[in-house]
């Protein structure tokens, strides 16, 4: 692994674990020279790689703001591939009519995350109700997507392994 790599890694994780809280800034470029013993072009690339991942924003003059996680994304990218089949039978949605697709993730080769959704083939959605288990490998988030009568007519189970799991909320901002 080159030493920007370790770099990056290593910063990462120190603003994961808290030690670099938001809206505070890194320790200067001169400083990050020091602590890992390496040039001035491998503290940039590894500061790069952090600004990159939305781990950090790069300020000129002031130096490296750490942002908040919920705009990190350290996980590899995934392909997706889709198939879709009609006029299937769901016990969950209580018919013998819906449309089944399943998406399949993968990252380097390895699926990672399945998909599949039941969807009625004659509803329009209203509200959904979400449900998050953990297995002993993989998170299970299953989902219920009702009409305005309240009958339910998509049904979604998604398993994604845990090392590929990151929830992020987000809640509407109340007025003081």
């Amino acid at each position: 692994m080159t030493k920007f790599i370790e770099i990056y890694h290593r910063l990462a994780n120190d603003i994961r674990q808290n030690l670099y809280v938001p809206y505070t800034y890194l320790p200067a470029e001169n400083e990050l020279m020091k602590q890992f013993d390496v040039s001035r072009d491998t503290v940039r690339k590894a500061l790069g790689l952090l600004a990159e991942k939305g781990y950090i924003q790069k300020r000129r003059g002031k130096g490296s703001m750490v942002l908040p996680l919920p705009f990190a994304d350290d996980t590899p990218p995934m392909d997706r591939t889709e198939e879709t089949q009609a006029d299937v039978r769901c016990d969950e949605l209580h018919t013998q009519h819906a449309t089944r697709t399943q998406r399949t993730y993968t990252a380097d080769g390895e699926t990672v995350q399945i998909e599949t959704i039941y969807q009625s083939t004659k509803a329009v959605p209203a509200f959904t109700r979400r449900e998050i288990t953990c297995a002993d490998d993989a998170v299970i988030e299953r989902s219920w997507v009702y009409d305005q009568n309240a009958v339910c007519f998509q049904y979604g189970l998604k398993k994604t392994k845990l090392d590929f799991f990151r929830l992020t909320l987000f809640e509407k901002a109340v007025p003081e």
